[in-house]
């Protein structure tokens, strides 16, 4: 059966016509394309990952329907103007009568109608697609951050599977493979492969080691101050190019972390904006470095051989390129050995973890990664620092009192409080859960009267959580990352 009788096959299913209104053609296609997802969400199917969380299916169908939209606003009308020039030219050439180009128009344009669906979607559309965000990226646009682009190519992959599995559709819909676009995106330095290279968790001495041994150039002096401020205040090295003189200020008093200034961190990764705190001596260093500038003046930047200001994304390369040479030459660069868990998948059939573990092995996984001390490796000693820094206070004897109060003075200044709050109640629902699920035994039952009836698990509240994973807490709304379990795997 040819692609095209299958296309038709397709669009009868569902009632698509291809004449006609076509603003009714495009809600058609994007009601199938929501359809879909949520068939898919439904039945429990993913992709890769053996179960996916909640908002995943949400994220990914508005992904696709991005592309759609491209699809309907960029590559048909261009398509049109294409076919359109080649009739008219085609049209000239053979003196075709105005009746005759008018049907051909007709016809050109029923036949790209149907490029709306999926099924009839091509690759080198979505390579096109995937490449100016790519560029974007490059150039600070926004919604193009790394880590959607890194969502953005994963994706695919499930689209294709859910469509090929959604009753009723017969053909395939063919976008670029996952794999080539995170290739792609590897390759641009805009996400690193965790086989590549991973920057271990340093101490405060080796830090101080690879600020004194860093190679001779025009910017050591700048590296080493930006290196400073990272170890300090724990920030992403974009985030330490795009400062200004504006963006620090003195906070009302100091509080008991030692914190006396305020520093706002804007366009931090995902396009957000925060706020972290700093000590005196970290707010005199940034005072000193922008004496002399404009509130509008950026504090750090790195300058060419022709006095020009490098761009944001060589100057990113630049530090991170001298650190590395760094780790190299004082023998903190090596290869370490990583292993890993892997099941072994029975069939396509879901099954128990009970009966994987008697039909299937668990096989071990081993692979060698490379391990160096980056600039990363400044913000996860500082990450450390806070985390030991707070958890300090614990030998107090209102320690929690002092805890808690700061955890709140931090959350207060963020400008996405309300989204932070919402964080620390979805941390404390999967800490409730896990507690009814492992249906743990209450310490205030009396196991003297056990024909009495067994009272309620208590769930925990906020200040349960606080207690648990207070640190990890401050560490995480320090850092800008959305759950503390981050802080624990990377940082900790």
């Amino acid at each position: 059966m040819g692609r095209k009788k299958e296309g038709n096959e397709v669009a009868h299913k569902w009632n698509m016509k291809f004449t006609g209104n076509r603003h009714r053609q495009i809600v058609h296609v994007e009601n199938l394309i929501k359809e879909i997802f949520r068939y898919a969400e439904t039945n429990g199917l993913t992709n890769k990952k053996d179960v996916w969380r909640e908002n995943s299916y949400a994220t990914n169908q508005a992904l696709i329907l991005t592309y759609f939209r491209h699809v309907v606003d960029v590559v048909i009308p261009a398509l049109r103007i294409k076919k359109e020039q080649e009739l008219h030219e085609k049209a000239t050439r053979y003196e075709w009568t105005a009746r005759r180009l008018e049907k051909e128009l007709t016809k050109m344009h029923k036949q790209l109608d149907k490029v709306h669906h999926p099924f009839y979607w091509k690759k080198e559309w979505y390579e096109t697609f995937f490449g100016d965000r790519v560029d974007g990226h490059e150039m600070g646009k926004r919604g193009c951050a790394a880590g959607t682009l890194k969502k953005m190519a994963a994706s695919t992959d499930g689209f294709m599977k859910f469509y090929q599995a959604f009753p009723g559709v017969n053909g395939r819909c063919d976008l670029v493979n996952s794999t080539y676009l995170l290739e792609l995106l590897c390759a641009k330095e805009i996400i690193r492969s965790k086989d590549f290279l991973r920057g271990i968790r340093a101490t405060p001495k080796q830090l101080e080691e690879i600020r004194k041994h860093l190679p001779e150039s025009i910017h050591k002096k700048e590296i080493k101050d930006i290196l400073y401020l990272q170890g300090k205040a724990a920030l992403r090295i974009g985030s330490v190019f795009r400062l200004k003189v504006k963006d620090m200020r003195l906070a009302p008093a100091k509080n008991d972390m030692g914190y006396m200034a305020v520093l706002d961190v804007l366009d931090d990764k995902g396009n957000k904006d925060r706020r972290v705190l700093l000590d005196e001596a970290a707010y005199q260093f940034l005072l000193k470095k922008g004496k002399g500038k404009k509130q509008e003046d950026v504090i750090f930047r790195l300058n060419g051989r022709d006095g020009k200001t490098i761009s944001l994304d060589r100057s990113c390369k630049i530090v991170a390129k001298a650190v590395k040479d760094t780790s190299d030459l004082l023998g903190y660069t090596q290869m370490v050995e990583k292993t890993g868990k892997q099941k072994t998948v029975i069939g396509k059939k879901q099954v128990s973890d009970e009966v994987k573990k008697k039909a299937g092995e668990i096989k071990e996984k081993t692979k060698m990664i490379e391990v160096a001390l980056t600039n990363h490796s400044f913000r996860k000693g500082a990450a450390k620092g806070i985390v030991a820094r707070f958890d300090k206070f614990k030998e107090y004897e209102n320690g929690f009192d002092v805890q808690k109060k700061l955890l709140f003075e931090l959350v207060n200044l963020q400008p996405s409080k309300e989204q932070v709050l919402y964080r620390f109640n979805q941390e404390l629902n999967d800490m409730n859960k896990y507690r009814k699920k492992k249906n743990k035994e209450i310490k205030e039952w009396n196991t003297m009267y056990p024909t009495n009836p067994k009272p309620k698990m208590k769930l925990y509240t906020l200040d349960d959580l606080i207690r648990k994973r207070g640190a990890l807490l401050y560490a995480s709304v320090y850092l800008g990352h959305v759950r503390s379990s981050i802080v624990t795997d990377a940082y900790i």
